[in-house]
């Protein structure tokens, strides 16, 4: 370890702010510190409130698709996670992180049920994991956007999720979000179509469609 890893980390336990790590496997970890400035984009409002630019200290636990939970309760996805060297030894992390905006669950067809009565087949769902935060990029939303902005450009082509690589999921899995859970919401339920694995560090990003299938 080198004195400015040491002293940096110093520097984030006096003046930066707490937070907790959110392991998708594992521990929670807790007891770090972290600062933090807005994306130099700010005249985007997306984001100015999805996006940051955080430092950790150079022996952080934190790594690519965890979360992180700050001590105001916001949650985020790291998106990014670079080792900053000093005389060849690690000093800081820089990273960049994404606000989770809602909670889903994935599902994934593991079947055919036939009603008895009518005789109608219908899809059985397993449910592969829930109570996930991710960034989820609606249609609409994505559409509003500066044109130059990267982020406008794929959200108008489809609903965008940004998920941890640490969750399994593929193409033609089923997204829920945590209000349509019951499925009481007017909101449709999503159909993954392509699962990217390579445009980030352990984050996927997924495009949607509706899913109409029963």
């Amino acid at each position: 370890m080198s004195d400015l890893g040491i002293d940096l980390k110093e520097v984030l336990e006096d003046i930066g702010t707490s937070f907790v790590i959110r392991k998708h496997v594992g521990n929670d970890v807790s007891g770090e510190y972290l600062d933090y400035d807005l994306n130099s984009q700010v005249t985007k409002p997306f984001i100015r409130e999805f996006f940051l630019e955080a430092v950790f200290a150079y022996d952080t636990e934190v790594e690519a698709g965890d979360l992180v939970e700050l001590s105001d309760g916001r949650t985020f996805l790291v998106m990014n996670h670079s080792p900053e060297l000093f005389e060849d030894e690690i000093s800081e992390y820089s990273s960049v992180l994404y606000k989770t905006n809602t909670t889903i669950r994935v599902e994934r067809a593991s079947g055919e049920a036939r009603d008895s009565h009518s005789y109608e087949s219908t899809t059985v769902w397993e449910c592969i994991t829930s109570g996930e935060s991710v960034i989820l990029v609606e249609k609409e939303f994505g559409s509003s956007l500066d044109r130059d902005s990267w982020v406008g450009q794929i959200a108008i082509e489809a609903d965008m999720c940004y998920i941890s690589g640490n969750v399994p999921i593929e193409p033609l899995d089923r997204i829920i979000e945590a209000s349509d859970y019951t499925g009481e919401d007017s909101d449709p339920w999503r159909r993954v179509e392509v699962v990217k694995t390579f445009d980030f560090d352990n984050v996927q990003v997924l495009h949607l469609t509706e899913d109409t299938r029963k």
